[in-house]
């Protein structure tokens, strides 16, 4: 709601809330679905090398990766990236939106990892830092009584284990 003020034949507007009106519009939760759909991994070859000689050439393949990113999204909405971090506190549909960008993103890199098509260490470097999935070690300490050892040998004699 705005109020408009006029002081000295100047018009001056009151906005309730501050700052840059929003641009924000429910269609971007549908343009997650068209920015997945074009973003696919490609393949390629180049000359490894090539011998005049007997005209043996080598390939090797490549891979030009594109992985959904929200930075990604951002760019192809043309939004800012804080924007787009903005909106997702604000607009839980956008968040659930933007989940699938993630969704996918792991889905790639987890596949795609384990089969050695990206590079693994980069791989686990990003399911780590965007995905909270991370190497553990996992220990556990049992404390045993001296009672307790007692007991324990005692039985180990009774079985001619010791």
């Amino acid at each position: 709601m705005t109020k408009k003020v006029n002081i000295k034949k100047k018009e001056i507007i009151k906005y309730d809330k501050p700052g840059h009106p929003t641009t924000y519009e429910e269609s971007y939760c549908d343009m997650v679905d068209t920015y997945l759909a074009t973003l696919k991994d490609q393949f390629g070859q180049f000359i490894k090398s090539d011998n005049p000689l007997s005209g043996a050439k080598s390939f090797e393949r490549t891979l030009t990766v594109s992985l959904p990113t929200i930075e990604g999204f951002g760019k192809f909405i043309n939004i800012p990236k804080p924007t787009i971090y903005a909106w997702r506190k604000v607009h839980p549909e956008f968040l659930d939106s933007l989940d699938k960008i993630l969704d996918e993103q792991k889905k790639r890199l987890l596949e795609n990892g384990l089969s050695g098509t990206y590079n693994s260490t980069i791989a686990k470097l990003i399911l780590s830092s965007n995905h909270g999935m991370a190497e553990k070690t996992v220990s556990t300490q049992v404390v045993v009584t001296a009672d307790e050892i007692k007991e324990l040998d005692e039985i180990l004699k009774q079985n001619n284990l010791i």
